[in-house]
C-alpha cells in the first residue's frame, strides 16, 4: 500500500483532503496514498538523509497492517 508522510513548507497550512484534491488532478488512482501523515519533520540520519526505515515505523506505529 502506498502511504506519505507530508511535511508542509514553514508558514503553510495544509489539510489532507487539500492534499488528496491535489493528487487527483495529477496522478493515477493506483498511485494515491492510502494513509497520509502530516509531520512536522521528518527522521534524518547525522548526514541529513531521510531515514526512510524510520518513517515507515512511524507509519505502521499510526496505521498497522
Amino acid at each position: 500500500a502506498v502511504a506519505a508522510a507530508v511535511v508542509p513548507r514553514p508558514g503553510v497550512r495544509l489539510e489532507v483532503r487539500e492534499l488528496r484534491a491535489f493528487l487527483a488532478e495529477r496522478i493515477a488512482r493506483y498511485k494515491h496514498p492510502r494513509v497520509v501523515r502530516l509531520c512536522e519533520s521528518l527522521p534524518k540520519s547525522a548526514l541529513g538523509k531521510v531515514r526512510r526505515e524510520a518513517v515507515r515505523e512511524l507509519m505502521r506505529k499510526e496505521h498497522p497492517s
